[in-house]
């Protein structure tokens, strides 16, 4: 409420002044008043402000007393007028600009005392102050005595570390002697193998085409000393004409050492070979150790696959897995602290070929010690060897075969390479050269020689040589698509190497009719386990792997094209050509194109199932054949 003292004051001054009864016109009852008078402005402003009026008779009477009514009207018109004249109070304004900050009051009482903050890092190390005086040394009693307490206030503790050490003690005597037994048994010779059946239709499947072929092989390998370890095994088939062991890669492919004719069926030429009619063979008899004497060296010694893991190659020039050779085989590796690898291997080139072919019921002895065929009836021997440089992701290697069957001399040359652009890569190439044939024929370098029983042709490009490689275009883990390419001379036809793999005759020639009674076709194992390398013909495919519903799977495809066009339609034998009924058949002519899908599920542990489809594709005429075939593994 506003304080009205300057109000009541001035009305108690009105009091003393003012006429009891004041109603005159505000502009002229200050005029009664004489204008020297000590109060005439007074009167002015209140009569201006309509506060007093004056008397009816326009006088202002300012010597008279007032009344108490006269004093009320006058009161009420001066608080009319204050009101009237006080500013009526309005809305808020908007919040000024905040003033200049006052001076600091002075310092209020302290506070509680906050948490106490995260210790900070600690500081660098002082310096080392100097050594102190040396306290005084305890007595030995004072000693027995601290060592008393200390044992009787921790003897329950001594007590549970004494039974842990002993539990301790009894675990690491049971796990030596676990160590002991799995070392013996580790040592101890291990029982190896596998077993391979398959079923299935091959050639015509319409017709009554239908197969099974069980091989087995069980042998034992492992330690014989600390020095020396050894293996043998056994190998066996249920159909002993499934094998092929031939000189070329078909049953009826022709080079019979002994045939008069060459157009004539070579089945004889297994018997040449210990294992016609066979079921079972020893397959594997060799021991190994290690050496240092020159340089660190390991042997093996006996009956043996030489090139399993590529010791020599990728296979052009020495790989015998269609048959073990006796012998001795030497790998040097890093060679006097070198990065070359040093591979070599002399031994017998069969097993037993004089007397294999002095037995025989057909032989006639004026032949086998004619003087082209100088070998007479003793054994042969086989010898070769190869260095390698090893580059880290990268190496190149060389192999020289220098006695192979009877005459066969050969050298070739290869490279292998790991490197990363899309995915990981990895590519091989082989190249061979042969130098003297197994007759002992070197051929010319640009037209076949003229081979008794053969027909030189004048002009023809052979040069007795063969190449193959592959590249992983793209790799992930579960995709691959790998390419492949050989060539392969007519001439470059040698007993043991990748022209000549092991493999399993499901289809005879003549079997299941349609295209099947063209001998021409490719053996189904030639091409689905092995790389194709066929004497006479190019080959050039690929392989798809991939995953469906966590089963791998593989897609193949080679192309087969005979390399001498102008001999295809010809009827003329050829040491190199098929021959039926005096027929010539010349690679890739009949059967141009080799299709396959295969999966393969692993059903328990060391047991895996494979379903594959195959088809040669006919050309010229032939029909195409097909294979549908079922195969269980087991590995142990």
């Amino acid at each position: 409420m506003r304080k009205l003292y300057v109000p009541v004051s001035l009305v108690i001054a009105m009091g003393l002044v003012l006429p009891a009864v004041a109603q005159l016109p505000r502009s002229t009852v200050y005029e009664t008043v004489p204008f020297d008078h000590w109060a005439y402005d007074a009167v002015q402003t209140l009569c201006d402000a309509g506060i007093i009026i004056g008397y009816p008779d326009k006088t202002f009477k300012g010597d008279r007393a007032m009344t108490r009514y006269e004093f009320c009207m006058a009161l009420s018109r001066a608080l009319t007028y204050l009101e009237a004249k006080m500013p009526k109070e309005g809305k808020p304004g908007k919040d000024g600009a905040p003033g200049p900050a006052g001076a600091a009051g002075a310092a209020g009482a302290r506070g509680a005392a906050g948490a106490q903050g995260a210790a900070g890092a600690a500081g660098a190390p002082g310096a080392v102050g100097p050594v102190g005086p040396a306290g005084p040394k305890p007595t030995d009693e004072e000693i027995r005595a601290a060592c008393a307490a200390l044992l009787d206030e921790f003897k329950d503790d001594l007590k549970d570390i004494q039974a842990q050490i002993d539990d301790m003690g009894t675990d690491i005597d049971d796990l030596d002697e676990r160590v002991s037994v799995l070392e013996e048994e580790m040592n101890r010779p291990k029982v190896t193998g596998w077993i391979d059946y398959r079923i299935g239709l091959a050639g015509d499947l319409v017709k009554n085409t239908e197969f099974d072929q069980l091989g087995a092989k069980i042998g034992i390998e492992g330690n014989i000393t600390d020095e020396l370890s050894g293996k043998i095994s056994v190998r066996g088939t249920s159909n002993w004409r499934a094998v092929d062991h031939n000189f070329a890669t078909q049953p009826v492919r022709t080079y019979d050492l002994f045939a008069a004719d060459p157009a004539v069926d070579d089945f004889t030429v297994y018997q040449n070979d210990p294992l016609w009619g066979q079921n079972l063979w020893l397959d594997e008899a060799y021991v190994k150790f290690s050496t240092s004497w020159i340089t660190p060296a390991h042997f093996t010694v006996g009956r043996q696959f030489i090139n399993s893991n590529g010791e020599f190659g990728p296979g052009l020039v020495a790989d015998n897995s269609r048959k073990a050779l006796d012998g001795v085989a030497m790998a040097a590796p890093d060679l006097w602290g070198t990065n070359v690898d040093l591979n070599i291997f002399f031994g017998g080139a069969e097993w037993d070929w004089g007397k294999s072919a002095a037995n025989t019921a057909w032989a006639d002895p004026s032949i086998i010690t004619a003087p082209e065929f100088p070998m007479g009836i003793t054994n042969d021997g086989y010898g070769v060897a190869r260095l390698k440089y090893n580059g880290g992701n990268w190496h190149v290697g060389g192999t020289w075969l220098a006695t192979g069957v009877r005459h066969e001399e050969a050298w070739g040359a290869d490279i292998w390479a790991k490197f990363h652009l899309l995915s990981d890569h990895e590519i091989w190439f082989e190249y061979a050269r042969l130098l003297q044939d197994i007759n002992g024929n070197r051929p010319g370098n640009v037209a076949e020689v003229d081979i008794p029983g053969d027909v030189n042709w004048p002009g023809l490009s052979n040069k007795p040589s063969a190449w193959m490689g592959a590249l992983d275009i793209y790799r992930t883990n579960n995709f691959g698509l790998t390419g492949f390419a050989s060539r392969c001379s007519g001439l470059y036809n040698m007993t043991y190497n990748i022209t000549h793999p092991w493999y399993e005759v499901l289809q005879y020639p003549g079997a299941g009719g349609g295209g099947a009674d063209n001998p021409s076709f490719v053996q189904w194992e030639q091409w689905l386990r092995n790389p194709l390398v066929i004497p006479g013909a190019r080959v050039m495919g690929g392989t798809v792997d991939f995953n469906v519903a966590n089963t791998p799977c593989q897609a193949r495809y080679m192309k087969i094209d005979g390399i001498y066009p102008e001999l295809q339609a010809g009827t003329v034998p050829h040491w190199w050509n098929i021959h039926t009924n005096g027929t010539t058949y010349l690679p890739g002519y009949f059967f141009d194109g080799l299709v396959s899908v295969s999966a393969t599920r692993e059903i328990v542990d060391g047991l895996n199932v494979q379903f594959t489809y195959a088809r040669e594709l006919g050309s010229n005429g032939e029909d195409s054949i097909d294979l549908l075939q079922a195969a269980a593994t087991v590995t142990f």
